[in-house]
């Protein structure tokens, strides 16, 4: 979260206070919004196990990233509006645009080469957890 509290920071020194407030609360959301669409992965990957489990949790990533990227262009449209109705002034717009559109290049790109699904030859995940219901 190094680009959020670096966004933090340069809110936090500007001169000019319009719509720090409003800015702070977009980089909040986004650091919630990421810590959740992060998590599964993260306890995945604490939990260790082979290169099976591993792509099975990286298909859990794909799937809490791609509404992830979702709500990065709600947060992109939030700060747009909030810029166009001069509520921010531009330098604090860009400088929570950077981190926004930062965030959804990298997200578009892990989904797009994230695999989708368990791979065809892989066992039976017998907890279902890759979506689909365990074969009886």
């Amino acid at each position: 979260m190094n680009d959020i509290a670096h966004a933090r920071a340069a809110l936090s020194a500007s001169t000019d206070p319009l719509g720090q407030s409003e800015l702070q609360g977009v980089l909040t959301r986004l650091e919630q919004a990421w810590a959740t669409a992060y998590a599964p992965f993260q306890v995945a990957v604490q939990a260790g196990g082979g290169l099976t489990d591993l792509h099975t949790t990286l298909v859990y990533l794909r799937r809490s990233l791609e509404p992830f990227r979702e709500t990065l262009l709600d947060y992109e449209d939030d700060v747009d509006a909030l810029y166009w109705s001069r509520v921010v002034s531009q330098p604090g717009a860009a400088t929570v645009l950077d981190v926004i559109r930062t965030y959804k290049h990298i997200v578009h790109e892990l989904v797009l080469h994230l695999p989708r699904q368990r791979h065809a030859l892989l066992p039976a995940d017998p907890k279902g957890s890759d979506g689909s219901k365990p074969e009886s």
